[in-house]
């Protein structure tokens, strides 16, 4: 069995209502990513990704495994997407230039990158150790090996 969260196991079909709308999301994440449209499975894996996190801190650390399962791939998928790897390719010289560059500076300088995915290119960025945020997530900067 692969590490992908199983949507027929009965016990996560009666844990709270966000662990549902989590095994709704990434099923339908899932389908989308099937389907080649790339926009719905990044909104759906990004729901439930979210819907693992509440869930998890609802029933405090209950659904740790599922949120770290979520996450991963959701992770897979963003590494796959071709709006993160022209993004990122976009992205990483100007915050080379410019350390400390604010995240409203960036939308400037990328006028053909929509600011929801340079927040989501940002995002998966950092969470993978590529840049840092500093001040409080205003600020970027080239992760220092």
């Amino acid at each position: 069995m692969d590490n992908k969260i199983n949507l027929s196991l009965p016990e996560y079909q009666q844990g709270c209502g966000r662990v549902g709308d989590g095994l709704l999301h990434l099923d339908w994440a899932r389908q989308a990513a099937r389907a080649g449209d790339a926009d719905r499975a990044r909104m759906e894996y990004m729901k439930a990704a979210e819907s693992w996190r509440q869930a998890n801190e609802t029933e405090v650390g209950k659904w740790t495994r599922e949120l770290e399962l979520a996450n991963r791939e959701y992770a897979e998928f963003v590494q796959a997407d071709p709006v993160y790897r022209s993004g990122i390719a976009a992205l990483l010289p100007i915050i080379k230039a410019t350390p400390g560059i604010l995240q409203t500076d960036l939308y400037k300088a990328c006028p053909g990158i929509e600011r929801e995915n340079i927040s989501y290119i940002l995002y998966f960025a950092a969470s993978s150790g590529m840049i840092n945020r500093t001040k409080k997530g205003r600020t970027y900067e080239l992760h220092s090996a």
